[in-house]
């Protein structure tokens, strides 16, 4: 981990869920359903000023230009031209909760919303995670790539992303899920960073193995619905504090690495 400003690295925190009755966030253990989990007091995501954005090459089949297909599922390189946006900021909010890469949270006004808009085909979406920029891969120091490219006002920044897969697990509410978490209280979902043997979601593993959760899928949504880290874990929560057992509905996305 590192010490950014934008990203402090957090103590690992033991969140207890338990079944049929409400539960704090106070740490504790609780035989039925637990998950461990890395909190932080403060916000976890981090509103980068400046940066810089993708540029997608331009191709011409017999005289007429053709925008290179979008990647849905895996990993793809692009390039920025950073003179040609006239941005000055970045306008990314970025996760850095998994050490493997800047995940986007969120896109505002600036030059990826500006490169989005122009090339719709090379588009950085939220979930994105940006694992290298321009060969520079430890997430700390792909910030300041990134961030001295645009400030300098370089002639390209080389970015390589990770576009996740995404499906869904389904386990009861009540029992002991058995998973421990690293999340902070507004990060893009909460990260797995071990299955423990026995508990219900190693019971769906050993049923579904073309859809194991495993160590470094990223939780996104429960139920159906989007949540950032906190508010993920205070659903799950609520769901195993219902008297009768309820499904739920994890979504997962998982990395190329």
């Amino acid at each position: 981990r590192f010490s950014a400003p934008w990203g402090v690295p957090v103590p690992a925190v033991p969140v207890a869920l338990w079944t049929r009755q409400p539960c704090g966030l106070s740490p504790g253990v609780v035989p039925c359903a637990m998950l461990c989990c890395c909190a932080a007091e403060e916000t976890t995501m981090a509103e980068v000023a400046s940066t810089a954005v993708l540029e997608e090459s331009n191709r011409f089949t017999e005289g007429k230009f053709t925008s290179p297909a979008t990647v849905e599922v895996g990993i793809f390189d692009v390039e920025l031209k950073i003179p040609e946006l006239k941005m000055s900021q970045m306008g990314l909010e970025i996760d850095v909760t998994d050490e493997r890469g800047l995940v986007v949270a969120n896109i505002g006004e600036g030059l990826f919303q500006r490169f989005n808009e122009l090339h719709p085909t090379q588009a950085l979406r939220i979930y994105d995670k940006i694992l290298v920029a321009n060969d520079v891969e430890q997430s700390a120091e792909i910030y300041k790539t990134m961030k001295s490219s645009l400030n300098e006002k370089k002639d390209l920044l080389r970015l390589s992303v990770s576009r996740p897969s995404r499906f869904e697990v389904k386990v009861s509410s009540h029992g002991q899920l058995g998973m421990k978490l690293n999340y902070k209280n507004n990060s893009a979902g909460i990260c797995i960073t071990s299955v423990t043997d026995g508990g219900l979601l190693d019971q769906w593993n050993k049923s579904h193995f073309d859809q194991q959760a495993l160590p470094g899928d990223r939780i996104i949504a429960l139920n159906g619905k989007e949540m950032r880290g906190l508010e993920l874990i205070e659903g799950i929560k609520a769901e195993q504090a219902q008297t009768t057992p309820q499904e739920l509905r994890l979504t997962l996305l998982r990395y190329e690495k």
